[in-house]
């Protein structure tokens, strides 16, 4: 490495993450990786500011929180917006004169070296187009589908009429065309497909392997060992919403409890509403009356130390999830995983070998999957050991954060 090389891989940045959500308000895990990514780096002597919406509570002292709309709890901002007409689209999709304002301003008082859009869905494609005003480097940390834009999507799943939706696109590409050809660091081949398929180039799509989260164990046990007579613990993580499956997992629960297997289930990530109530309503037929357990929102530490006293991790999402953190925890954390075929998450693990890929659709399977472990013990520690050696081996989060740190030196020059 020549020395002005050198020089440059220790040169501290100065960093601009955009995000329209981050912590507190969090909608899954892309938040929380945006925020591990952005402390990480400052813990490495980078300059890190988070411009995101406005709201209360951020604990961090370098957020900026700007942006529109506003930001508060339970508020659904999607269907605002589908609710609100064509102008209030466009100006959460496509452009939002106080996003581009508040954009400008965040990039004059911060002069940063690279700007970072982590997740701009709703916060329109301003923070972008002020970036390139100024020609600053862009990368994406691209976690769903946004880059494609959920307003353009959504009219093609309702059928809309072709006019309006050639109309709408050839806006919207315009708009896109603009910004330049910045990359995309994504975390699947199932979300580069889809991305692709929305006519992104793919040379922009760069593959970014996801880590753990670095508030795991960095050493955690093997996987932890039934006791004589102890019930099957089950972990159904992050039960937010329909698409996460968490009904079809306590279904596939009440049928093996049915056929007399002991097992206490945990609920991770459930939320007050119709769907929560919808699995207490499950959780309280015979089969499984007092055996679950739900936890709700609750802080990561707490989660990760009671998801360690688990044997299985059901992940059953019914939704193209592009690649789930989820997963790869309960991995690290020595559990066996049962996971949909859905989205990326197959890419995770070798099916048969380090955990179980089973149709999302199909509740005996689930319950069948469920009941084997259950019944053979040497077969789900042989899982969820080869299940932790790929998770430590592939994700780790110092691994993932110095793969970021290279990929921003590269943008930054």
């Amino acid at each position: 490495m020549s020395a002005s090389s050198a020089a440059a891989s220790k040169r501290s940045l100065s960093l601009l993450f955009v995000s329209l959500r981050y912590p507190p308000y969090v909608a899954g895990g892309y938040e929380q990786l945006t925020q591990e990514l952005a402390r990480g780096l400052a813990a490495r002597g980078h300059r890190v500011r988070v411009l995101c919406g406005a709201g209360q509570g951020f604990e961090d002292p370098f957020v900026r929180p700007w942006l529109e709309p506003r930001l508060e709890p339970e508020r659904d901002l999607f269907a605002e917006v589908y609710a609100g007409g064509t102008r209030l689209a466009w100006r959460r999709h496509v452009r939002s004169r106080h996003n581009l304002v508040a954009t400008r301003r965040a990039l004059a008082e911060e002069r940063p070296d690279v700007l970072v859009a982590a997740n701009l869905g709703l916060a329109s494609l301003a923070p972008l187009e002020a970036a390139a005003e100024l020609g600053l480097p862009l990368l994406g940390l691209i976690c769903d589908a946004w880059p494609a834009n959920h307003w353009r999507r959504e009219w093609r799943a309702r059928g809309t009429k072709r006019w309006r939706l050639a109309l709408l696109s050839a806006l919207i590409d315009r708009r896109l065309r603009a910004l330049g050809p910045w990359p995309m660091l994504v975390p699947s081949d199932f979300l580069r497909s889809e991305l692709l398929a929305e006519g992104v180039e793919p040379a922009r799509l760069e593959r970014f392997t996801l880590g753990a989260s670095p508030g795991l164990p960095k050493r955690p046990p093997p996987p932890r060992p039934r006791a004589p007579g102890e019930p099957l613990e089950v972990l159904v993580p992050a039960a937010s919403w329909e698409g996460k499956g968490a009904h079809q997992a306590l279904a596939a629960a009440a049928r093996v409890s049915a056929a007399g297997v002991p097992l206490r289930v945990t609920v991770a990530g459930d939320r007050p509403g119709p769907y929560r109530q919808r699995l207490l309503q499950s959780a309280a037929a015979p089969e499984l009356s007092g055996r679950v357990e739900f936890l709700g929102q609750v802080p990561q530490a707490a989660l990760f130390e009671r998801a360690a006293r688990c044997h299985v991790c059901l992940f059953p999402t019914r939704w193209g999830e592009p690649f789930a953190r989820a997963p790869i925890e309960a991995l690290w954390l020595g559990l066996a995983l049962l996971a949909s075929d859905r989205g990326g998450t197959p890419e995770l693990i070798v099916d048969g070998a380090e955990g179980r890929i089973l149709p999302a659709d199909d509740e005996p399977a689930w319950a069948e999957a469920l009941r084997a472990l259950a019944v053979d013990e040497g077969e789900r520690l042989r899982l969820a050991a080869a299940g932790q050696r790929r998770a430590l081996a592939e994700h780790r989060p110092e691994s993932m954060l110095q793969a970021f740190e290279r990929r921003l030196r590269l943008a930054g020059g």
